[in-house]
């Protein structure tokens, strides 16, 4: 009898968890057929997959993911359906050049500053359209950083060429 209890007991600690399981990966089913993948990535305001942190520039604090890797800097905001304000991405590049980028797969305007090593605006290129894809942008001097951010906000801010840029909490 003792035997039998012992069994019973050790088929519990095996079926408990299966049967969690398999309720969790119904309930998956449900959410993804309810709410698609495409449909709830394309309603997120914003959404995060870099690391973020803060630089200043005219005495505004800007939240920003940092782009360093090669796929992260080509990817960029591609894709993305807006940038809140406040927000921004920084890419990082390994040495000063004549970064150009462009708007492939855009799908908002933005405002794109280049950095040199010195954390001096060298320029600004202001309210970049999706619809100028494949025109390409790029800076009069080389720069390291270049930053992107809600189209507009660099006018509102006075943002100017040789303005500092505080990057303090970036680490290359």
């Amino acid at each position: 009898m003792k035997t039998i209890a012992i069994h019973i007991k050790q088929q519990r600690r095996i079926i408990y968890p299966v049967i969690i399981l398999l309720a969790l990966f119904a309930a998956q089913g449900v959410f993804l057929f309810v709410f698609p993948q495409q449909e709830v990535k394309e309603n997120l305001e914003f959404y995060t997959i870099l690391p973020i942190s803060v630089i200043k520039i005219a005495e505004m604090e800007i939240s920003v993911e940092v782009a360093k890797t090669r796929d992260d800097i080509v990817r960029g905001l591609s894709g993305r359906t807006s940038l809140p304000r406040g927000r921004g991405m920084l890419f990082i590049h390994d040495k000063p050049g004549l970064y150009a980028y462009w708007m492939k797969e855009m799908k908002f305007s933005i405002d794109i500053l280049w950095i040199g090593s010195d954390g001096q605006v060298i320029d600004i290129a202001e309210n970049v359209v999706p619809e100028s894809y494949p025109q390409t942008f790029a800076p009069s001097r080389p720069a390291r950083y270049v930053l992107e951010v809600p189209a507009g906000f660099s006018r509102e801010a006075g943002l100017l060429r040789g303005m500092s840029v505080d990057m303090k909490n970036i680490q290359d």
